[in-house]
């Protein structure tokens, strides 16, 4: 795997509580999203909004199941996913909140632009994983 996709697979884990494991389900995800808007792995560090980086966001929320197909959120789904990464009780309890957070904010928010609302998201945990908890 490539530098550059290894980067975007830990922005991604980090910023949308997304497993993403080379050979499963995620990364065929991913791959397929990368294919379908390419991005690079500055346009997606440097908190880029373009059309391209936002559809790539939501298309990886929903090919991973954390987003159906009508713009729902699968709490569950996502938080399990970051459960994955957490090492302690603490970060568990962190990941649950900003998630929880994040969607409540995003549904509040109510994006109705293409790709914004998994976009919106995406950005609200990034932003919740560098803050401390």
């Amino acid at each position: 795997m490539s530098s550059d996709m290894a980067n975007i697979l830990l922005l991604l884990v980090i910023g949308a509580g997304i497993a993403v494991n080379e050979g499963d389900a995620s990364m065929e995800a991913l791959m397929e999203c990368k294919k379908d808007y390419k991005v690079s792995r500055e346009q997606i560090m440097s908190g880029d909004s373009s059309e391209e980086v936002k559809c790539f966001a939501e298309c990886l929320m929903k090919k991973t199941g954390g987003m159906d197909e009508g713009g729902n959120f699968n709490t569950e789904k996502i938080k399990e996913e970051g459960r994955k990464h957490a090492k302690t009780d603490d970060q568990k309890r962190a990941n649950d909140a900003a998630v929880d957070k994040c969607i409540s904010e995003t549904e509040a928010a109510n994006p109705t632009g293409k790709c914004e609302k998994g976009f919106e998201f995406f950005k609200c945990v990034r932003g919740e994983m560098k803050s401390p908890m």
